[in-house]
């Protein structure tokens, strides 16, 4: 009786969000391709080697991942079996996003005269696909969704609305602060406009995929990071350096 209280949520996640659950599998996939050829290949460039990127931390971060990404619902997070039935909205949508901001990527490296501290093409596509994607749960799946379930238990359901953004908004503001502090350190932006405009450039791109994640659930948030990075990280590189 209590395994099979405990197996309910997983079987109703699976019978209501299959497109969710096989996307994820296929996450769980592109990781361990990633990380294999990025074993294969011995390179030493620092994204390539970021503690992340260890099997032991991937497993960790993948099993916590799933396991929110089941319970999200209980946090107001992705509750509607419906949310994948409009492709435009979970994936389009977000994909047009993600090259608008890497286009924008674009042109401010183009005005500041930004170095090249990318990874070196092809070994870009393994690192920045699997590297954003554990980003992205790490940094945004697991901490929006423990705190949410956490928080409407102990305050009312009809408070996860407001609670889930203010969590946003709190969360967007981590990579604005760390990427613009690191640009500071390296000179690579000075001077007040500048310093504000990127960060809120920065934040902007954090809290919109919120959105998606909220209401077409975790894969059409990944989508928009992602999109970004083949643009930004991938394709344009080899092309301008």
């Amino acid at each position: 009786m209590k395994a099979s209280l405990l197996l309910n949520p997983f079987l109703s996640y699976y019978r209501s969000r299959k497109i969710s659950f096989y996307s994820y599998l296929g996450i769980v996939l592109m990781i361990c391709v990633s990380k294999i050829i990025i074993v294969w290949s011995g390179a030493s460039h620092p994204l390539a080697t970021n503690s992340a990127l260890h099997w032991s931390n991937i497993l960790i971060i993948l099993g916590i991942g799933f396991l929110l990404m089941v319970f999200a619902p209980y946090g107001g997070i992705e509750r509607s079996p419906d949310a994948y039935k409009k492709i435009n909205g979970y994936l389009y949508v977000p994909m047009l996003l993600g090259i608008a901001f890497g286009m924008y990527e674009i042109v401010m490296s183009l005005i500041l005269k930004y170095p090249n501290f990318h990874v070196p093409f092809p070994l870009s596509v393994p690192v920045y696909l699997s590297g954003g994607t554990l980003y992205e749960i790490k940094y945004h799946l697991i901490p929006i969704t423990a705190a949410s379930i956490l928080l409407v238990r102990i305050f009312n359901q009809r408070y996860a609305t407001l609670i889930f953004w203010i969590l946003a908004l709190a969360l967007s503001v981590y990579e604005p602060y760390k990427q613009v502090s690191s640009m500071i350190d390296w000179k690579i932006i000075s001077g007040t406009f500048w310093i504000a405009e990127t960060a809120v450039g920065i934040f902007i791109a954090n809290i919109i995929p919120f959105y998606f994640l909220k209401k077409h659930g975790f894969v059409s948030m990944l989508v928009m990071r992602l999109t970004t990075y083949v643009i930004w990280h991938i394709i344009w590189p080899p092309l301008y350096f």
